[in-house]
């Protein structure tokens, strides 16, 4: 019986649901982000968001900053982008 008990356990612990990576257009937030990348970022990872995909990309700049920067304030909200409609990935 115990053997059973346990097997029934790990199984269940097994068939954990995997985590969801969501993720969020920054274009969504637009005039947001135009006051304030960070404390804009900051709230999207607040709401559960894993990956965020960058709008404001030009001049070799993300929202007026360089992409080192960009990066920086997205890995301190631990989130990921991915490309937009002409970029490549940055992590």
């Amino acid at each position: 019986m115990l053997f059973i008990i346990c097997a029934c356990t790990a199984f269940a612990l097994s068939c954990q649901p995997a985590k969801k990576e969501i993720g969020l257009q920054l274009y969504s937030v637009r005039d947001d982000m135009t006051k304030d990348v960070a404390a804009t970022v900051a709230q999207v990872g607040e709401m559960g968001y894993t990956f965020v995909e960058a709008a404001g990309y030009g001049d070799g700049q993300f929202y007026g900053m360089e992409p080192a920067e960009f990066k920086k304030i997205k890995k301190s909200q631990k989130c990921c982008a991915i490309a937009g409609p002409n970029q490549k990935k940055h992590g």
